[in-house]
């Protein structure tokens, strides 16, 4: 969560959820950031110029064995890293 005013963000907050394709990860950072933005309201967002950003990080996950060269595609999963639950401002 940043502030325009302030000209920083908070320290990203990682979910749990973990997802097996970057589309999944990005509707459910925009279904969150819905949710926080209701939270906190439209008063707050506006005095304090808030806005929440997130992004969709690619975690490779290693095989534990050396893989064989082939044309399967690589395990990975998307997480969205960047959703705070708190606010910049004391309120």
């Amino acid at each position: 969560m940043c502030s325009l005013i302030a000209g920083e963000c908070l320290e990203p907050h990682k979910l749990d959820t973990k997802f097996d394709n970057l589309y999944d990860c990005l509707n459910k950072g925009y279904e969150e950031s819905l949710l926080k933005s209701t939270e906190i309201g439209k008063e707050q967002i506006n005095e304090h110029e808030i806005y929440i950003k997130f992004i969709c990080k690619e975690d490779f996950i290693l095989p534990k064995k050396k893989p064989e060269i082939n044309n399967e595609p690589e395990n990975k999963s998307y997480q969205p890293i960047s959703i705070s639950s708190s606010l910049l401002y004391s309120l």
